[in-house]
């Protein structure tokens, strides 16, 4: 309004002396430089338009690239969960590997965020066991109690480590502890079904535990894992708990100490935030799912899915296949 109003007043003001042809004259001139503006307007807001138009295509990128991450989180998730309930772990040792080969994490962030997903695992897993009657709480507070002091220092001694040598030992691990597994089956076939019966605590046994709950600790926080697959044959073996008791036992035993190793690693900014939401969601499915699928499956056939589980992680590890 304010240029018609000027372009109307000069075209009166310059028609009275100049005449009409000088009126029109000045309302074209005044005519041209509002085109002149209008244009200089347009060329600088034209790289704004190009970078806000940039700005909102790599949003809508990286928010299909987290809907990706997040399915694969969850895949990973749900797979871990179902397994590591199914063998009495908190999934890690199952997580780390397809973590780094997935969703393409450095071995030491595989570690410190496959931790919290052990912890949500253990308890949901545990749950389902206790529902079952297959947890002993009494033996479950002996081991959490030794575990929790050595926990803090597995986590902080792995980054001591380089991350070639780490995954060659978490590998190794589990190429020792397939066979252990399995030789178990053989001792059982052979003396007979444990009779766990806690009720006659010895010193024995308590030593047994506290001596199984420290070393568990360490390696939970050493290599991300829940802990009870070393846990489970220890408990079997040597303290006399049935398969199933032990690994609803030895899951709710690593619930406390996975929280203390994950803290650890957050410290250290080892924990990918961004791959929770969909790797916890897994988890809690599968550790629910696999633990009532273990209530009804025989003995002999989870421990031989054990072995199978952990001959085929290691060797993976290993670059065997």
């Amino acid at each position: 309004w304010r240029e018609i109003f000027g372009m109307g007043l000069g075209f009166v003001l310059v028609s009275a002396p100049t005449g009409v042809d000088g009126g029109r004259r000045l309302v074209s001139g005044l005519k041209n430089r509002a085109t002149t503006r209008a244009s200089t307007s347009a060329q600088t807001l034209a790289p704004l338009e190009r970078k806000v138009s940039e700005i909102e295509e790599a949003e809508e990128r990286a928010s299909l690239c987290q809907r990706n991450l997040n399915v694969k989180a969850f895949s990973v998730g749900a797979t871990a969960g179902l397994i590591g309930s199914m063998i009495g772990a908190g999934g890690g040792i199952v997580l780390t590997p397809l973590m780094t080969t997935v969703l393409m994490l450095s071995q030491h962030e595989a570690h410190g965020t496959a931790l919290v997903a052990v912890a949500l695992s253990s308890f949901l897993g545990s749950v389902a066991y206790a529902r079952g009657g297959s947890v002993n709480l009494f033996a479950a507070g002996i081991l959490c109690g030794a575990a929790v002091i050595t926990a803090r220092l597995g986590a902080m001694r792995s980054q001591q480590i380089d991350a070639k040598k780490l995954r060659a030992c978490f590998g190794g691990f589990l190429l020792v502890l397939a066979v252990f597994i399995q030789a178990q089956s053989l001792f059982t076939l052979f003396a007979g079904p444990p009779a766990a019966d806690f009720a006659k605590m010895t010193a024995s046994k308590i030593g047994i535990l506290l001596g199984a709950g420290s070393g568990t600790g360490f390696i939970s926080g050493l290599l991300g894992i829940g802990g009870g697959t070393l846990m489970v044959p220890v408990l079997t073996v040597f303290a006399g708990l049935t398969q199933k008791v032990a690994q609803g036992t030895a899951l709710a035993a690593m619930v406390l100490p996975a929280i203390i190793g994950c803290l650890t690693y957050v410290s250290q900014r080892c924990v990918k935030a961004n791959v929770l939401p969909g790797l916890l969601t897994g988890v809690s499915i599968g550790a629910f799912l696999g633990g009532n699928f273990a209530l009804n499956m025989p003995e002999t056939l989870l421990r031989l899915f054990c072995g199978v589980i952990f001959v085929l992680t290691g060797c993976k590890l290993l670059g065997f296949i």
